[in-house]
């Protein structure tokens, strides 16, 4: 984990520009709770300065998470924490770490993300000698389109480094996910002061204290090198003589690894590692040149468009509960190849267009594709709901599981005050729980809850009756 070094900088304009719409399904939840009430503590995994990140099971659902607990001794620390948690609420791409959840206490505040079973990226490179060009290219083009996301939404990492990129599973296919946005910040100026990262990856204008976004380009201009060859572009024995190659030596590939590397490839890290800002391509121009694109089938691709069209609820009560499922359940693995597939422009969306291209007659057709979504596109986390087979998630005993989560007092019964958290529109839901006609007014048993459940067909939700 880096360091950050505080200073002072000049203000600078930011606009959004990724699609915003009206969001009905929650992708993080704020949970008012005890950690320990909700999560079985199992062991360390990894620790920083002021963190460490446990591995964690769901005591209803038995699904296991990574728990992030950081120090707030002192209000420093709480500012940096509460800015971390703002920042993964805001993300969503299948290339950037999925957080669901988070507890405070008086000494912590604890971020639950989804549990990673693969090796990082540096221990992942440790065990070899470097990767060979296509191979590194793979993992390029996700790191890349996570961190083309990121820059659209106005926000930098600023600690981009092989620790911080971890492999979804232990799958040799496996998407490679960034991690760790402790020093994450928006860009709200036109030059930013304060050092933050490791040395190995900062660029020469973070080393003077005067960068932009372009920081991160570095990086991971760095870390494509590192992949193929094996050794750091500017190592050195001293940190002295580092800085000092970092601020002036020409990056080089004279090592044999690079012999039958492409000249579009050795092209493309020089232009990452420009020594001048102003020099250094931009991520939409990195992505472009990257010319990398994952091998989908047509038929895939059609599958997923008919799973997407199918899924529908008809209340704010059910779509509460597949709220639950999304944060105590549900996992994004074996999901994010197909959405970066389809998210062609690599905007961090999927249009009706991507599944089925320009074709004016095929868009006409389709025009209300998407109809349980709001908007012309899907987002990742709503990609992830339509996606998947809610049958099976909540199959087994897993519904009585989510119904245990909802039902924190162990009552036995639903309330709106169980639900509350869970909705994103909470009028709805009030209405629906306070129809005069509904048995037990606004409380729901689980023999009811059950039952309309059983009506599950593939991905279409009914309402309770």
């Amino acid at each position: 984990m880096g360091s950050c070094i505080s200073g002072k900088s000049n203000k600078r304009d930011s606009s959004q520009t990724l699609p915003l719409k009206p969001q009905k399904y929650l992708k993080f939840l704020d949970n008012s709770g005890i950690l320990t009430n909700s999560y079985s503590m199992i062991k360390k995994i990894g620790e920083g300065a002021t963190c460490q990140v446990k591995l964690a099971t769901c005591k209803n659902t038995k699904i296991q998470r990574a728990v992030k607990s950081i120090s707030i001794s002192n209000e420093k620390l709480r500012i940096k924490a509460e800015r971390e948690i703002e920042i993964l609420k805001k993300i969503d791409h299948p290339c950037l770490v999925r957080s669901i959840e988070s507890f405070k206490d008086p000494n912590n505040i604890h971020i639950v993300s989804e549990f990673y079973t693969g090796l990082s990226l540096y221990d992942m490179l440790k065990e070899g000698s470097g990767l060979n060009e296509k191979e590194a290219l793979k993992y390029m083009f996700y790191i890349i389109s996570g961190l083309n996301y990121l820059h659209k939404l106005g926000i930098m990492h600023r600690d981009l480094k092989p620790e911080n990129m971890i492999f979804e599973s232990v799958d040799s296919e496996s998407l490679l996910k960034i991690i760790d946005f402790g020093s994450a910040q928006y860009l709200k100026k036109k030059v930013y002061k304060k050092k933050c990262g490791t040395i190995l990856y900062m660029s020469p204008q973070v080393l003077e204290g005067k960068y932009t976004e372009k920081c991160d380009i570095w990086s991971i201009g760095i870390i494509f090198y590192i992949m193929i060859s094996g050794t750091h572009p500017f190592y050195s024995d001293t940190e002295q003589d580092l800085l000092d190659k970092i601020r002036h030596l020409p990056i080089q590939f004279k090592s044999q690894k690079w012999a039958n590397v492409s000249s579009e490839t050795k092209h493309l890290i020089s232009s990452m590692l420009a020594k001048k800002e102003n020099e250094r391509l931009s991520l939409e121009n990195v992505r472009k040149a990257l010319n990398y694109s994952l091998n989908i089938r047509d038929s895939e691709v059609i599958n997923a468009y008919s799973t997407t069209i199918a899924f529908n609820t008809r209340s704010e009560l059910h779509r509460s509960i597949v709220n639950v499922g999304l944060i105590k359940i549900v996992g994004s693995e074996n999901v994010g190849k197909m959405f970066l597939h389809l998210d062609a422009d690599g905007d961090g969306v999927v249009k009706v267009q991507d599944f089925l291209g320009s074709d004016p007659a095929k868009l006409k057709e389709s025009s209300k594709s998407f109809r349980e979504f709001e908007g012309d596109h899907l987002t990742f986390t709503e990609f992830l709901i339509s996606f998947n087979d809610w049958s099976e998630i909540f199959g087994g005993n897993m519904l009585k599981s989510i119904f245990d989560v909802i039902d924190e007092d162990n009552d036995g019964m639903i309330a709106y005050g169980d639900l509350e958290k869970y909705s994103t529109r909470i009028h709805l839901l009030k209405n629906e729980m306070f129809k005069g006609e509904k048995q037990n007014g606004s409380v729901i048993k689980y023999e009811e809850f059950e039952s309309a459940f059983h009506g599950f067909q593939g991905n279409l939700i009914i309402g309770l009756s």
